[in-house]
């Protein structure tokens, strides 16, 4: 019974030390483990404030470049801004003489079309009459034309009832010079 009890009592030992062994290695995993997230935490904080301290530097200096292009484009947008001015002066000038000139274009225009109106207008009146005298031969032609095919007709009927009485009046008398048939008495 000893015997058993004291194997039994080892055997549950045994298993507990392994037990315990399993949660000590366990336990130093995981301490290991958080050390190396420790130090890659510290790593990453390291390299994050480099870039930081990289990134602030860079920005600086393009703020520097920036100021600097921006009076350059200051000074250039001044000197453009009297070149301009100086433009404008000459456009107002040469669009007031462009003005002037267009004016005497447009009075010059508006007399010719008015000049062109009249002449068109004078036209037109010669072109009605012409016209109202063409009609009036047209129809004196038609009337002439018209005139002729009676006359054509009248003197086609006087030729034809002529022959038709000269026929009629050889035929009479060709009858009258006929001897004459005794008449048969029956």
């Amino acid at each position: 019974f000893f015997r058993a009890a004291s194997a039994l009592f080892r055997m549950t030992e045994i298993k507990t030390l392994r037990h315990q062994l399993r949660l000590l290695e366990n336990e130093q995993y995981h301490l290991v483990e958080l050390r190396h997230q420790r130090q890659r935490q510290a790593e990453i904080e390291k390299e994050t404030l480099r870039l930081k301290q990289e990134h602030e530097a860079h920005v600086e200096q393009h703020q520097k470049e920036v100021d600097q292009m921006a009076l350059q484009h200051r000074l250039a947008r001044e000197a453009r801004e009297r070149e301009i001015a100086q433009e404008a002066d000459a456009l107002d000038r040469h669009q007031a003489a462009v003005a002037e000139k267009a004016a005497q274009i447009e009075y010059a225009k508006r007399r010719q079309a008015q000049k062109r109106i009249e002449e068109n207008r004078a036209h037109a009146e010669w072109l009605a009459e012409e016209n109202k005298r063409r009609e009036q031969m047209a129809q004196f032609a038609a009337n002439t034309h018209q005139l002729h095919y009676d006359m054509a007709l009248r003197a086609q009927s006087d030729h034809y009832w002529h022959l038709k009485g000269k026929l009629i009046a050889m035929e009479l008398e060709e009858r009258e010079n006929q001897p004459s048939e005794p008449q048969s008495t029956c």
